[in-house]
């Protein structure tokens, strides 16, 4: 399945980026359960199990290097509290976090990632000490679009792979009811989504119709209501011969998602076999 995608700049792309991950001193997962991991040991402590100060965290993360007010962060993460004993709160959780970043750190010395500026502003400062797995994920998503946009179709197929095994894990599984990560959510499932059917063009483009098959598969496993896969999924069959396959797919499907919503699929109203 694209055995040259896994070859030359792809591959060795991969493998740097595996290697910055290795030897960071602080690695990020938002992928699967949130872990923080530092000089190769998971943090934990009682530090770490206070839930604001992971929320912080989380926050800073996925903004590196953008400054949010005092206020900002306190209707965030304290939008019930009366003001002083919210701003208070951040006062006291933005130190905690410091210290448990940089436990050797003197009262009132500047910290190296957590920065408090002008007018009560707050920021994480990025720097080759941190690797996360979202800022990994949107390096893998341009190269493959640049690889894309070269012609590079087997090139682009490896990074979406790569993409699609870290999509599979699921954003922050544990913060689901959690508002303010909504919008990050509802993006990287709509990538997996776009990821798998990139997959599946290229794969019937290099007639790899199983494959191509197994991703739309995949897409229905997420959205079992996606008619984009479905019509993907009948032209595989189409291709293969596979008549009857299809047949049983299209009037399963047209039975479930009237089923489920009461209508027709409008998409596959005129599908003919």
């Amino acid at each position: 399945m694209f055995e040259e995608a896994t070859t030359e700049p792809a591959l060795l792309a991969v493998l740097l980026a595996q290697r910055q991950e290795q030897q960071a001193a602080f690695r990020a997962y938002f992928f699967g359960p949130f872990r923080l991991i530092q000089q190769n040991r998971v943090v934990e402590g009682p530090i770490w199990r206070r839930n604001k100060i992971r929320s912080l965290l989380k926050w800073f993360l996925l903004h590196p290097d953008r400054p949010f007010s005092s206020d900002y962060l306190v209707e965030l993460f304290w939008p019930d509290t009366p003001a002083e004993a919210a701003h208070r709160n951040l006062r006291v959780n933005i130190h905690y976090l410091r210290y448990l970043l940089e436990p050797c750190i003197d009262r009132g010395q500047e910290s190296q990632y957590i920065c408090r500026l002008a007018n009560n502003f707050y920021l994480f400062r990025r720097d080759a000490s941190w690797w996360c797995d979202v800022w990994e994920v949107q390096r893998l998503l341009d190269e493959a679009k640049e690889q894309e946009r070269d012609g590079n179709s087997n090139r682009a197929a490896f990074l979406y792979r790569k993409l699609v095994s870290y999509f599979e894990r699921g954003f922050l599984p544990e913060d689901i009811y959690e508002e303010h990560l909504i919008p990050f959510r509802s993006q990287y499932e709509r990538l997996h989504l776009q990821m798998l059917t990139r997959l599946i063009d290229i794969s019937m483009e290099k007639r790899e119709l199983d494959d191509a098959a197994e991703y739309a598969y995949q897409i229905l496993a997420i959205d079992p209501l996606h008619e984009p896969a479905i019509k993907k999924l009948l032209s595989i069959y189409r291709l293969q011969g596979n008549y009857s396959a299809a047949s049983r797919t299209l009037h399963g499907f047209r039975h479930f998602f009237k089923a489920e919503l009461g209508v027709e699929p409008c998409s596959l109203q005129n599908e003919e076999l």
